[in-house]
């Protein structure tokens, strides 16, 4: 029960059918009190009568450990109680509870993010605690099918994925030759000296990244050496062409080079450090990361060489000079005049095209304007106007503007079923002059739709799941992904293999 904000356990007794709240004064020490009734005679008058029970002493325990407990009010708060009073109760005494709506178990149902936790024992030993991450919540126990996991008061319910945990427990396992001896304990561990040999935790570091692992606790190791050098870094643009721009970089620590992929791969797990040939860990700064995180990770690398889009040069007030000059250099004039009318003003900069018939509200207007600048930088964009104010129709003019500048490319939308057949009329409705195909059914053709002279493809996310090696092979001129929070809930692969 809830009073005031703060959460009660109330103990009911159970007589074969019967269940009964155990009143306080019902209760003394190892005993309790039972109330029956009789029915006596014709006239069915009903009498009570009491009887004194013993407990079991586990019950008897509980129930004064209860008291204890709600006895301090910080107790009683909804994350503390669900932490502290239910979690014991249901998982570690097996008590069934009666929740009475509150505290509601929430169903997870994720791929695992396989991960390792590193730590030290006895200021001697490197500790590998395998773990994984479902949606967030992180388990580390032996498997078991459904696991429960409190965070911050809110119960979850986990369902674990077996098959991927016992491949990474495996993996781990071959990383090195005493591993498989461990395997009964839950973690894995090694003396500092061995970890150290032939550069063993190097590589062993190096390959879980690779294998996109995520390892944790590095920077809380305190036995293992920390570089006292700070990142010394350049950065220089080589050239530029049109909405592309490549830079090189470089990076020291003291006199050891850094490769600007093993940065990415650091930056892309959520790290902020990298180990150094002499075992000692080189720490990026969070100042660092601002200034040129943003640049690396969206960089297509090979070597010192970073191939990147020139569109992530337009906000770089607080980067560092290197990157001011790079920005001055390769944003085109014409596009920098744009941007700047499409913040300040309201006059139109791009016309709607001709075949479009309607006419755009001025928030349509900014809004289709703002599709076309991006895309000018190959930006993507998310448009995500309120229900019902036009973001299709903004959509169709941004195509329609498309098949002026390219009139034989082939563009895709993909949205939930239900919204199929309203795409084909709305392109019916307002650029009639292209040809829609509604990509559906057993009888779907993608080859007759490629070499043919239809325009836009109009795709399920059920039907893209199926058919994706067949859509990702072709180049499309634009991709829309309508409601697209969908992406998380039902594709199986990552969003980038789409657009």
């Amino acid at each position: 029960m809830q009073e005031k904000g703060l959460y009660h356990a109330i103990p009911y007794i159970k007589l074969e059918d019967d269940a009964k709240p155990l009143l306080p004064q019902d209760h003394f020490e190892f005993m309790v009190q039972i109330s029956t009734q009789k029915v006596a005679g014709k006239l069915s008058n009903a009498k009570t009568s009491s009887t004194w029970l013993f407990l079991q002493y586990k019950d008897y325990k509980t129930l004064k450990w209860l008291r204890e407990m709600e006895a301090e009010p910080k107790n009683l708060t909804e994350a503390a109680f669900s932490q502290k009073i239910l979690h014991k109760l249901e998982r570690d005494w097996g008590y069934q509870v009666v929740k009475n709506g509150f505290f509601e178990i929430k169903e997870i149902k994720a791929t695992a993010q396989c991960s390792i936790q590193l730590s030290e024992l006895n200021d001697a030993f490197l500790v590998f605690m395998p773990r994984w991450s479902y949606d967030n919540l992180m388990v580390e126990d032996a498997y078991v099918p459904v696991q429960e996991v409190n965070h911050k008061g809110v119960t979850y319910k986990v369902y674990r994925d077996q098959e991927v945990e016992s491949a990474f427990l495996s993996y781990v396992q071959s990383l090195h030759p005493g591993f498989p001896a461990q395997v009964k304990r839950g973690f894995y561990y090694l003396s500092f000296t061995e970890a150290r040999k032939r550069q063993w935790f190097l590589k062993a570091y190096r390959n879980l990244l690779d294998s996109n692992v995520t390892i944790t606790g590095l920077d809380r190791l305190s036995n293992f050496k920390y570089s006292p050098h700070e990142p010394a870094t350049t950065m220089k643009l080589v050239s530029s062409k049109g909405p592309s721009v490549l830079l090189e970089l470089k990076v020291y620590f003291d006199k050891e080079k850094i490769p600007a992929l093993t940065i990415q791969k650091m930056l892309l797990a959520g790290q902020h450090n990298v180990l150094l040939k002499d075992d000692s860990i080189a720490v990026f700064p969070e100042q660092w990361q601002q200034q040129y995180g943003m640049f690396i990770k969206h960089a297509q690398i090979e070597k010192d060489r970073l191939l990147l889009p020139s569109w992530l040069f337009w906000e770089v007030q607080n980067k560092k000079e290197d990157a001011k000059l790079i920005a001055a250099g390769i944003l085109p004039d014409n596009w920098r005049v744009n941007w700047q009318k499409w913040q300040e003003s309201s006059e139109n900069i791009y016309p709607v095209p001709v075949a479009v018939q309607a006419t755009l509200r001025p928030y349509q207007q900014k809004g289709y304007e703002w599709m076309l600048l991006l895309s000018e930088m190959q930006a993507g964009a998310c448009l995500a106007d309120d229900m019902g104010l036009g973001k299709t129709l903004q959509t169709i003019c941004f195509l329609a503007r498309q098949w002026e500048l390219n009139p034989e490319a082939k563009s895709i939308v993909i949205c939930p079923a239900s919204l199929l057949h309203n795409w084909e009329q709305e392109m019916n409705k307002y650029l009639p002059s292209r040809k829609t195909c509604v990509y559906r059914g057993p009888t779907r053709d993608f080859e007759a739709f490629w070499a043919g002279d239809q325009d836009l493809l109009v795709a399920s996310y059920n039907t893209v799941r199926q058919d994706i090696e067949k859509l990702s092979t072709h180049i499309w001129q634009v991709a829309i992904i309508d409601e697209s929070h969908n992406i998380k809930i039902l594709l199986p692969v990552s969003p980038n293999r789409l657009v």
